[in-house]
């Protein structure tokens, strides 16, 4: 999780003016970072081309946190290994 962490904290500061210790694993994406929907929408698409998996709109727009965002993405690599996606 550490790993995905780093990964998300390096995508959004590439795109938000915040500091890295701002970006927890408890960080809420609209209210702690003010992610708007089109933050989100770039976190998204930089996430499925990082980790070469599709992040469906309605389950992305479900994560508020960050811990959230990964759980989700690990579901989606563990789906796409099954061969499910």
């Amino acid at each position: 999780m550490n790993e995905k962490l780093t990964v998300i904290q390096e995508i959004i500061l590439g795109f938000k003016d915040l500091k890295v210790e701002e970006i927890k694993l408890d960080s809420d994406m609209s209210g702690d970072l003010a992610l708007d929907s089109a933050d989100r929408v770039e976190l998204a698409l930089c996430i499925e081309e990082k980790y070469e998996i599709t992040v469906p709109p309605e389950e992305h727009g479900d994560c508020d946190t960050i811990e959230d965002l990964i759980k989700l993405i690990e579901l989606q690599q563990s789906k796409k290994i099954m061969g499910v996606y």
